[in-house]
């Protein structure tokens, strides 16, 4: 299980070259399926597109770097239609109220946890507030039991 907030800023290394050719910046999440898509590399700019690195084609995640196979892998975010969709949304986890299936508030999410393998998330952590914070420390809520 992976943090998400892990991996921004980690470099992104072609194992065919050993080059790093990108870093992360985010990672692109599909509230509907509730499922890490891919890792944005590069936001899209008055005359370019976002590109992406699907999260099928990433080899490895390890604490210093992202490996991917080659250079190629990295695309444009509307060669992947979900992707693009989820980027043009512009939504954001972090800061969302987090509540129960059954209406009891939790606070806000923090961090995502998902599988790295598949995409899929596996937990938050929330916040509860500052003094909660403080006090207890975050929470990780999992993802089964959130609305």
């Amino acid at each position: 299980m992976r943090k998400g907030s892990d991996l921004t800023g980690l470099p992104v290394v072609a194992f065919d070259t050993g080059e790093q050719f990108e870093k992360v910046i985010d990672i692109v999440f599909d509230r509907q399926a509730n499922n890490v898509l891919a890792l944005l590399t590069d936001e899209s700019g008055w005359f370019s597109n976002a590109n992406v690195i699907p999260l099928r084609d990433v080899k490895s995640i390890g604490p210093d770097a992202i490996i991917v196979a080659s250079k190629e892998v990295e695309i444009p975010a509307s060669q992947m239609p979900e992707v693009a969709e989820a980027i043009e949304q512009n939504t954001s986890l972090k800061g969302l109220t987090i509540m129960t299936t059954d209406g009891r508030n939790l606070g806000k999410i923090n961090d995502v946890y998902f599988d790295e393998q598949t995409g899929k998330v596996e937990g938050y952590e929330v916040s509860g507030g500052i003094f909660a914070d403080a006090y207890s420390g975050r929470s990780f809520v999992p993802a089964y039991q959130t609305l």
